[in-house]
């Protein structure tokens, strides 16, 4: 800014002495007084890039194992005690997976003993071989019986193998699932008590009413 001004003032007093009538008689003394301590390059040094310097960022020290935190002994036991869990887990899954397997694989869909396994068995699998070897009377059999297990998960009645299906019906308390589920008891012994073979229509005619009894449920 500085050397603005001093230029500045130098071309000010130059155009008055070139338009001053006396410009001939301008005095070598007068400018160099004006000139004198003026630096002309100054404004052409190279100005070099100041040096910044260099701060030292302190970095936030990680936790100690060993301090407030888990230890890496923890943490190994923490894994040790996760996987011995998940093991059991899936083992468990697996044996019951492998359970129902080889009790539906035991029993044909017209065993005699279906009422003592109807949690353990894949009850829709067996009412699929019956229709397909056109056993209806043995179909409505497994459609009661999964009537009543699905009764038993909802805790609606209390499933033994020895109770009679009018014991379960004494436990039931809403009294229109009552009154349906006496139907489907009459259904049943009817065909299956009374030995009757029932054909393809009959079977069609059967099912929407247990079918809706468990919708209900």
């Amino acid at each position: 800014m500085k050397t603005f001004l001093k230029y500045q003032g130098l071309v000010i007093l130059l155009a008055i002495s070139i338009l001053s009538p006396a410009n001939n008689n301008f005095e070598k003394e007068k400018w160099q007084d004006v000139v004198e301590g003026v630096d002309f390059t100054e404004d052409y040094k190279e100005k070099k890039p100041e040096k910044k310097e260099k701060t030292n960022v302190n970095m936030p020290a990680l936790p100690a194992f060993g301090g407030g935190g888990l230890t890496v002994l923890s943490y190994v036991l923490l894994a040790i005690i996760l996987g011995v869990a998940i093991y059991f887990i899936v083992r468990t899954l697996n044996s019951d997976a492998e359970r129902d397997k080889k009790v539906s694989s035991v029993l044909r869909y017209d065993d005699d003993n279906l009422e003592e396994n109807i949690h353990d068995l894949n009850l829709y699998d067996l009412l699929k071989q019956a229709i397909n070897n056109q056993d209806f009377r043995s179909a409505i059999r497994i459609k009661f019986l999964i009537t009543i297990r699905s009764l038993s998960d909802k805790a609606i009645i209390a499933w033994k193998k020895d109770k009679t299906n009018w014991e379960y019906h004494k436990e039931i308390e809403p009294q229109e699932l009552k009154f349906h589920f006496s139907d489907l008891i009459s259904y049943y012994e009817k065909v299956w008590y009374g030995n009757i073979n029932l054909e393809l229509d009959d079977f069609y005619k059967l099912e929407p009413f247990y079918d809706r009894f468990i919708d209900r449920i």
